[in-house]
């Protein structure tokens, strides 16, 4: 039975499906292959990972994503330009979610940003105790709909989240 599969390999019959099978399968490879080269064509794969990271190591290290948070940064800013108190609210929440993010990238566990701070240092945080009161008004921002903010309260409740920010270099 084994000498049989063995002998198999070895008929007219194995050589005349081989020589079927090798120009088939190359131009089932070459079909493949233009196919992949013409998706990373159409895509931005290669310079997202290639050409990106071309730059990073000519540079000498990556540069983190602070064009991007600086961008969402300057659409909360620009919230703030509204003469609607929504819009400062919405511009706060929007400040303190980058905050909490940030304080839960940082390894601050909490379910709120109150609950995060109450973890960290003055030395760890400089401005830790203006980021509590930020942190408090944020939280009733969010939980009270009612909650009456003036222009003057976010934008200080927005300048302490730059700060801190900006000392972490988020931005």
């Amino acid at each position: 039975m084994i000498e049989d599969f063995f002998l198999f390999f070895q008929s007219q019959l194995w050589e005349t499906i081989v020589s079927i099978l090798k120009p088939v399968c190359f131009v089932a490879i070459l079909i493949f292959l233009s196919a992949i080269i013409w998706s990373l064509k159409k895509s931005s794969w290669l310079y997202w990972y290639i050409t990106e990271d071309i730059k990073d190591f000519v540079r000498g290290s990556p540069i983190p994503l602070q064009e991007k948070s600086k961008k969402r940064w300057n659409k909360i800013k620009k919230r703030m330009k509204s003469k609607k108190e929504g819009n400062w609210k919405l511009a706060v929440i929007e400040g303190g979610e980058i905050v909490e993010d940030v304080l839960l990238k940082m390894g601050y566990k909490g379910k709120n940003i109150k609950a995060r701070l109450a973890t960290a240092t003055e030395a760890q945080i400089p401005n830790l105790k203006d980021l509590l009161e930020a942190g408090e008004i944020y939280e009733y921002v969010i939980s009270d709909p009612d909650f009456q903010l003036t222009r003057e309260k976010a934008e200080k409740v927005l300048n302490i989240f730059e700060e801190f920010l900006r000392y972490f270099e988020y931005l």
